[in-house]
């Protein structure tokens, strides 16, 4: 169970903050369509009235580092009791040799976050197709071992994970040439990519607090079929 969305669920009221890179943040990716972080602000509106209000703080070229050295401050300012947290694609720049150093940036995210009394949700991030030979893809080939750096950290601190990635990649391996209808370059989903990982944001938080079938009421998984 998410604690801070039962939270929710009895009538209390706070911050929900958006941490990540330029996926979450809201830009031209997505063609003026809300992105998956508009989609949730929509959705806990309808799903638990007007409770929580969603800063998003993701931003073009951020990595871990970033997000250690600020979160502090913005827990602070905002006194989130809920945060989620998609990261990965930037650090993959830095290739495997820092993976300890990621590691050791997302516990002190959770650490600062729990100080803080504030709940957090990690996001792996969307898949990319790493066979490309465009200069963005292969600078960012270690991908996969972020992402499931992510998944250790998780299991060993007992971190809330919603793995959108493992997600993404089950559709891909069922319908191949889906990957390519979600998105806008070889980085970034568009609108369709935010739709879908939003839907699985929703049926995640859904099944963590036996909401029921709230999360397919506003989008659902349904544009493939």
């Amino acid at each position: 169970m998410l604690k801070s969305v039962k939270r929710l669920q009895n009538g209390e009221s706070f911050c929900v903050i958006c941490l990540g890179d330029s996926i979450t943040e809201q830009n031209f990716h997505t063609h003026g369509k809300l992105n998956y972080v508009g989609q949730l602000t929509e959705w806990f509106m309808y799903a638990f009235g007007r409770r929580s209000i969603f800063i998003n703080t993701g931003s073009s070229g951020k990595s871990s580092w970033d997000i250690k050295r600020s979160i502090g401050e913005q827990c602070a300012r905002f006194k989130p009791g809920l945060a989620t947290l998609m990261i990965g694609v930037n650090d993959a720049l830095k290739g495997r040799s820092l993976l300890d150093e990621f590691t050791a940036n997302l516990e002190a995210i959770h650490e600062t976050l729990e100080e803080n009394k504030c709940e957090l949700i990690m996001l792996t991030p969307n898949r990319i197709n790493v066979s490309l030979d465009s200069p963005e893809v292969v600078q960012r080939r270690d991908l996969p071992y972020y992402v499931e750096t992510m998944r250790k950290i998780s299991l060993a601190r007992g971190i809330k994970l919603c793995d959108i990635n493992l997600e993404w990649e089950n559709l891909s391996k069922l319908y191949p040439w889906q990957h390519w209808t979600m998105m806008n370059d070889p980085l970034h989903p568009n609108e369709r990519g935010h739709d879908f990982m939003a839907a699985i944001i929703k049926k995640y938080i859904s099944e963590q607090n036996n909401i029921g079938k709230v999360w397919d009421t506003n989008t659902g998984l349904v544009f493939w079929e």
